[in-house]
């Protein structure tokens, strides 16, 4: 099922990431640096510590301050937890639409459309030089609270639910519940029997999406 979602939803997800660019979460760190004693613009209580200690071994004389001076100074940064996510959720997508490559010509050719999106994608501005997250993606307030962002984690928290659910010939189930196995059984005898008897050639007919799942759809 993750690939009728992939081809069913993808657009959505341009849709979502397009936005995602033109106002990505940043935020504002505060850097030392070095600078030349002429680009210092404010001098702080930190600054005036760091001269008391380090100004004799920067040159300076009782009526000059040294050549150079370290300052703090803030600046935006795209380097978010929210940020890397993306970056691997795109990474993770990258790697399961090639799985599909082999499916048929015509999948293949809309893997290497999507996959040429993702690309795309990578390179924007506010992921350049962007490390991915790793471990365990945890619930951010981003995540959960703004609007933009949060259908981002949506869509893949969707993707991730079908990755041990596949209806085919071969098939994985992580699903626990008896009644749900008996069910999920039968509708696999249905696909096989009408497949046999030649009724069948593409299985994306038989499944709809409704109220955020998807349905067993015979006619």
């Amino acid at each position: 099922l993750q690939w009728q979602y992939i081809e069913q939803n993808i657009e959505q997800l341009r849709a979502i990431f397009r936005k995602i660019n033109e106002h990505p979460i940043r935020k504002l760190v505060q850097q030392d640096e070095l600078c030349r004693r002429e680009q210092v613009k404010h001098i702080t209580d930190k600054t005036i510590r760091w001269l008391e200690i380090y100004r004799p071994a920067y040159g300076s004389s009782p009526k000059m301050p040294p050549e150079f001076v370290k300052v703090s100074k803030k600046q935006e940064t795209y380097n978010v937890f929210e940020n890397q996510v993306i970056v691997r959720n795109l990474t993770d997508l990258q790697n399961l639409l090639r799985q599909y490559k082999s499916l048929s010509a015509e999948v293949a050719s809309k893997v290497a459309t999507y996959l040429d999106w993702i690309s795309n994608w990578k390179r924007q501005l506010f992921l350049k030089d962007i490390p991915m997250a790793t471990g365990s993606i945890h619930i951010t307030q981003v995540f959960r609270k703004h609007p933009i962002y949060r259908l981002w984690f949506n869509w893949f928290y969707d993707l991730y639910e079908f990755k041990d659910v596949m209806f085919d010939m071969k098939h994985k189930l992580s699903l626990k519940d008896t009644f749900a196995l008996y069910e999920m059984w039968c509708f696999m005898e249905i696909i096989k029997y009408v497949r046999q008897m030649n009724l069948l050639e593409d299985t994306s007919s038989l499944f709809i999406f409704e109220d955020g799942q998807y349905f067993v759809h015979l006619k």
